[in-house]
């Protein structure tokens, strides 16, 4: 995820697409960031909750 400022002041955050180059990778490099992507979340949604 990005952060940004919106016009308001607020801090948007917004889904970060996929560049070209991973739209390309090998099936094992998208699998690997995929994975990756999602320990991310996972840890960032453990975090929200407590």
């Amino acid at each position: 995820m990005a952060a940004t400022l919106s016009p308001s002041g607020r801090l948007a955050y917004s889904a970060i697409s996929m560049s070209d180059d991973t739209a390309r990778a090998d099936p094992e490099t998208r699998a690997r960031t995929h994975l990756a992507n999602e320990r991310t979340f996972l840890a960032w949604f453990r975090t929200a909750w407590r």
